[in-house]
């Protein structure tokens, strides 16, 4: 996918580099629906609501803190400014439930914490991670 993109916008430059502002956010949209399409369908809603605490902690901490940890270092090291060292921080922050969610899928199937539902919670809370770093007042 990044040979593609890299391709995609090196080649076809005179496209992608005149792309509307409304048709980014629709491609946006696109993308997190897949993903929560995707991260929603290996879920377990029973084992879910008693877990929704766990969750929340889950999603918003770990995500909030690796965007404020690679806003802080970006503005350090590279001098950005805080608004774009804030947007790269959500930006890297969004790639994380692309790895985690197929492992956790991967491990639900073998079997590997489903009595008590720590798949589900894992998948679950990285969506939603993904859905805090992604989102953004349109």
């Amino acid at each position: 996918m990044i040979l593609a993109g890299i391709l995609a916008r090196n080649v076809l430059n005179d496209i992608i580099g005149e792309m509307d502002e409304e048709w980014s956010l629709e491609i946006r949209k696109l993308a997190l629906t897949v993903i929560l399409l995707r991260a929603g369908l290996g879920l377990d809603l029973g084992k879910l609501k008693s877990k929704g605490r766990a969750i929340i902690l889950l999603t918003a901490c770990p995500q909030l803190f690796e965007a404020t940890a690679t806003a802080v270092s970006s503005h350090l090291i590279f001098g950005i400014s805080w608004p774009f060292s804030f947007a790269l921080g959500f930006m890297i922050g969004a790639v994380s439930p692309a790895v985690v969610v197929p492992s956790c899928l991967k491990l639900r199937n073998e079997g590997y914490g489903v009595d008590k539902g720590i798949p589900s919670v894992v998948v679950a809370a990285s969506s939603l991670d993904d859905v805090l770093a992604i989102s953004r007042k349109s």
